[in-house]
């Protein structure tokens, strides 16, 4: 075997009825060939659910597992794996439906850093059969590729007879595609590489110089970022591209909170990649409070209410609103936010959910708690200090008034509603 010591490894995920005979048959050909076998069965189904994967992802990881396990067991330096050019026509299309970049188009790769290679990559399955059935060599198919019920297998089924039916050497032009975006990738990484080897390494954290940064061309800028923060084992999405394009561009001082526990954060003409700092668990946000016509001061929510009856109605404002009396059936409460919570702020063009108002406000997550909401029938009425609902707010026609007044307390008991800018 062309110099080489073998040893075969077959997991049955145990998703067919006919796996079993898949099994048998592997079996039958490593003991005619003397090969060595490893064979085990995993409860690809159950790996799935408890880990909340797709039975296509859930297989897979499992599937290199058990393979450097195995490997590792029987003194191999080297795994090899069967995949063709249609695996890796099928990857490219799959990585470009769902959005991908340079990475993701240059696909499978022939020989990765872990000891895994694909030695099939450059044959296609047709290829492959054919030589077998010159060879007179037997060979089994998992029927499951000719159900279109997961994303690869909709492609290989529904999209890729179409391309071929346009192209037919479509597999062969998504394979020098995948070489080409590889070679880009090598080079890009290799520019990205000395802002690498420059940078001020610490404990859990790295430095980048800001001027060295800003003059690098955007993909280069991105790749050493990226490479910078996978070191930290920090794993960046699409989205942190443009986020860190815009801290780069903004005064000292800024931060961005990263996946990981990590953050990036300008200081000066230095970028620092860093651990997110610690901090204590938020409190549980203050109890509800019944709300009945006079003075009442809310120490948890820092405020003191008023609420008296008038003639006139008013416009509303941050911190004064006036409501028809006879449109309220039952009493008012000061609570915190509620999931699902939504409202049709005064004057604005229809109804919002309080989650996207806050947001809009720059009120950040953390603080969102501690925003008082004044509700009646669990319905809110107004964001106390922000913004009044419509839906109660009295009118020239509204013949019995409530005027509702809030003041904050005097800071000491709790901090006070986060102050934010009215959208």
């Amino acid at each position: 075997w062309l110099g080489l010591s073998l040893a075969a490894a077959h997991l049955d995920h145990g998703l067919r009825q006919e796996s079993g005979a898949d099994r048998d048959f592997v079996r039958d050909l490593c003991r005619r060939l003397r090969i060595p076998l490893t064979c085990t069965r995993a409860d690809i189904r159950e790996l799935a659910v408890s880990r909340n994967l797709s039975i296509e992802v859930a297989g897979r990881k499992a599937r290199y597992r058990f393979l450097r396990r195995t490997a590792l067991r029987s003194g191999c330096q080297v795994i090899l794996t069967g995949h063709t050019a249609d695996d890796q026509a099928e990857t490219i299309l799959l990585r470009l439906v769902s959005g991908t970049g340079l990475r993701g188009l240059a696909g499978i790769q022939a020989r990765r850093r872990d000891g895994v290679v694909r030695p099939l990559l450059p044959f296609t399955r047709q290829e492959l059969r054919d030589w077998l059935t010159r060879a007179g060599h037997p060979w089994r198919e998992d029927p499951t590729n000719q159900v279109a019920d997961a994303p690869r297998t909709r492609i290989r089924l529904l999209l890729m007879p179409m391309l071929k039916a346009w192209n037919p050497k479509i597999l062969q032009a998504l394979g020098r595609l995948a070489q080409q975006a590889r070679e880009d990738e090598v080079c890009l990484d290799g520019l990205a590489r000395p802002l690498l080897r420059s940078a001020h390494r610490r404990p859990e954290a790295l430095i980048l110089g800001l001027p060295e940064l800003q003059g690098l061309e955007p993909p280069v800028r991105w790749r050493a970022l990226r490479r910078a923060l996978t070191h930290l084992g920090c794993r960046l999405e699409a989205r942190h591209r443009d986020l860190l394009e815009d801290l780069l561009s903004g005064p000292s001082g800024r931060s961005l909170d990263l996946p990981g526990g990590r953050r990036a954060r300008l200081l000066g003409r230095e970028l620092h990649l860093e651990a997110q700092p610690s901090r204590p668990p938020d409190p549980p946000p203050p109890a509800s409070v019944p709300v009945e016509p006079g003075r009442i001061e809310i120490p948890d929510w820092n405020l003191r209410l008023e609420l008296i009856c008038c003639e006139e109605a008013a416009p509303p404002g941050p911190w004064e609103i006036r409501l028809d009396s006879e449109l309220l059936d039952g009493p008012l409460e000061v609570r915190s936010r509620r999931p699902g919570d939504r409202f049709r702020p005064a004057g604005g063009a229809g109804q919002t959910t309080l989650k996207k108002f806050l947001h809009g406000l720059r009120i950040s997550k953390e603080d969102r708690d501690l925003v008082p909401l004044l509700c009646h029938q669990d319905h809110l009425v107004w964001i106390i200090g922000y913004r009044a609902a419509e839906d109660l707010l009295a009118t020239p026609h509204s013949r019995r008034i409530l005027r509702i007044r809030a003041t904050p307390l005097l800071k000491g008991a709790r901090a006070e509603p986060p102050k934010g800018r009215l959208p």
